[in-house]
């Protein structure tokens, strides 16, 4: 398991001040990590990639029904499955 931490910082004068933070367990290893603005960080499992512009949702492929699936990066929760034919 790999465990994410978000720290949002503000710069107040010289000081740095933690604002908030998130924490995000991942089942397994660590596939692709983006940056999304200065103070966010996304993290996601092998075989998923985060989309772009807001890093809202991922895609993810590899599965044994040959499929590639959209979801939401914060809840895990499929929203789209598309299965692959084969093109032979």
């Amino acid at each position: 398991m790999v465990v994410v931490v978000y720290l949002f910082v503000v710069s107040l004068g010289r000081q740095l001040t933690v604002i908030g933070w998130c924490v995000v367990e991942l089942k397994g290893a660590v596939g692709q990590i983006v940056q999304g603005d200065r103070h966010t960080v996304f993290a996601v499992e092998q075989n998923k990639a985060v989309i772009p512009p807001n890093y809202s949702r991922y895609l993810a492929w590899g599965f044994p029904d040959m499929s590639v699936r959209i979801g939401y990066y914060d809840s895990d929760k499929v929203s789209l499955s598309l299965p692959l034919t084969s093109c032979l």
